[in-house]
């Protein structure tokens, strides 16, 4: 008995991970490559249909039409092109999109080709500009002023000295320029990767350039990504 009790946790282990070694997994400091690629999400027998926003070796995001019916460890598995099915579960969840940590980890290589992480005319989101850029965040219970380290019109690189979680919603209020939600992607060592709930404004973002002395070509990128939102709507 002893035995199979034995070959059923290890089964257990590998396809139904509990909480403790999601989180394990998630601490992983694996590169994220951002994604904008259509899946299908089933999860208790149910079809979602949603889009991968940022894959690593050991995880992803996934963003849905609708708010689907998740909670933290739930089981998903994750039909996408030019991927085999990924099995998982659900890391954390917030509005419309959910985090998702794999039960077997990818290979690195999988992802070193970035064209396919995009769907068919989607390309990727523009760079980040350096940058040093006084703002403040603020969430339930925080009030801080920070400096953003880098930006783009999706997100931000933002040092705020505080531990803030992933997937919890803020709101950064860059000085004199304009406050714009988001919610944290990553955080590690005081520093945290913003991602924004809207595309950065083309005003805002040239003001942005203006202060930080940021090379023009950014600014048509910025153009180039709200372009391609209204081709997309």
């Amino acid at each position: 008995m002893g035995t199979v009790s034995a070959i059923r946790s290890a089964w257990n282990a590998t396809f139904h991970p509990s909480i403790e070694q999601i989180d394990a997994c998630e601490r992983r400091s694996d590169k994220r490559h951002e994604a904008l690629l259509s899946a299908e999400v089933l999860s208790a027998g149910a079809v979602h249909a949603a889009q991968i926003r940022d894959i690593s070796t050991s995880g992803l995001t996934l963003s849905f039409t609708s708010k689907p019916c998740l909670f933290k460890g739930a089981h998903l598995l994750v039909r996408a092109p030019g991927f085999a099915p990924i099995s998982g579960a659900v890391r954390w969840v917030r509005d419309n999109e959910c985090g998702m940590v794999f039960n077997i980890a990818l290979a690195e290589d999988m992802l070193s080709d970035s064209s396919i992480l995009f769907d068919a005319g989607k390309r990727p989101r523009p760079g980040r500009a350096k940058v040093s850029l006084p703002a403040v965040v603020r969430a339930p219970g925080v009030e801080r002023k920070i400096m953003i380290d880098n930006i783009s019109p999706g997100g931000a690189l933002i040092n705020c000295g505080l531990s803030l979680s992933v997937g919890r919603g803020i709101m950064l209020d860059i000085d004199g320029i304009l406050p714009i939600g988001g919610y944290i992607r990553w955080g590690e060592q005081g520093r945290c990767g913003v991602m924004f709930s809207k595309l950065l404004p083309i005003g805002s973002a040239e003001e942005i350039a203006n202060r930080c002395s940021i090379h023009p070509s950014w600014m048509s990128e910025v153009a180039a990504a709200h372009a391609a939102l209204s081709r997309a709507d």
